[in-house]
């Protein structure tokens, strides 16, 4: 029987960029209102700033996010079952900055500091992956690695 550790459709976008923003813009509207001259300058700066976060969001996190999601719920994604094999630990100071593993020749990498969706918690943050683990993994490739969308493990 497995069981569920990781499900993508439980994850919610990251907002704070978005928020970031909004304050930004409100910050910038209300000092060009309230105060004289010279502040109007910071005021617009504020905005312009906010604009370059909001881009910053649509771009890193919300356009992801969609291709993500509609992939997830459309099930366009990849299923890999077998054993976890050729396992390599997030090691300090030995150079390892990602866990590392494969299931019958699928490649999986990531970190706890990754800036990406999907299953990211390595062994040394509580995460489950080890060697010899039976997993079944549903995953996307984003162009740039393997995405782990729902993670089951092999209960004994």
């Amino acid at each position: 029987m497995l069981s569920i550790i990781y499900d993508f459709g439980d994850e919610f976008i990251n907002l704070g960029p978005l928020t970031l923003s909004l304050i930004l813009f409100f910050g910038g509207k209300f000092f060009r209102k309230r105060y004289p001259f010279s502040k109007v300058v910071s005021g617009r700066l504020l905005i312009v700033i906010s604009y370059f976060t909001f881009a910053v969001f649509l771009l890193r996190d919300l356009i992801p996010y969609i291709q993500i999601r509609n992939a997830y719920h459309t099930k366009r994604y990849k299923t890999v079952e077998g054993v976890v094999e050729n396992y390599i630990p997030i090691t300090p100071g030995t150079g390892y900055a990602h866990e590392r593993f494969t299931v019958k020749g699928v490649f999986f990498h990531y970190a706890n500091n990754d800036y990406s969706y999907g299953y990211d918690c390595a062994a040394s943050n509580g995460g489950v992956i080890k060697a010899n683990l039976s997993v079944k993994i549903n995953y996307i490739h984003n162009g740039e690695k393997n995405l782990i969308l729902v993670l089951e493990v092999k209960n004994k």
